[in-house]
């Protein structure tokens, strides 16, 4: 797990019922923010496995789960969501 996928399943434990994940991008890149607080590692960690996505995978059976991002992502049931669409959405 990670704390996107702990932050999810702690959205559906407390009782949402449809989850807007917005910073997704384990399939484009393993760079990260924090990669200068790990002065210890010599590489980036790789950020997709498979337990990742079978984590959302299994997450949207239960609740709506939508992704926020300029791509698709290629997960079973998980719908993805431009930006902007999703600011008019919420309506900002």
């Amino acid at each position: 797990s990670c704390s996107g996928t702990m932050a999810v399943r702690l959205a559906v434990h407390l009782g949402a019922q449809h989850v807007y994940v917005i910073g997704c991008d384990w399939e484009h890149t393993d760079s990260s923010v924090f990669d200068g607080q790990y002065t210890w590692r010599s590489h980036a960690p790789k950020k997709f496995t498979n337990a990742r996505r079978k984590t959302l995978e299994r997450t949207c059976q239960e609740v709506s789960l939508t992704v926020v991002g300029d791509r698709r992502v290629p997960y079973a049931g998980v719908d993805t969501i431009k930006p902007g669409d999703f600011l008019r959405l919420i309506n900002c």
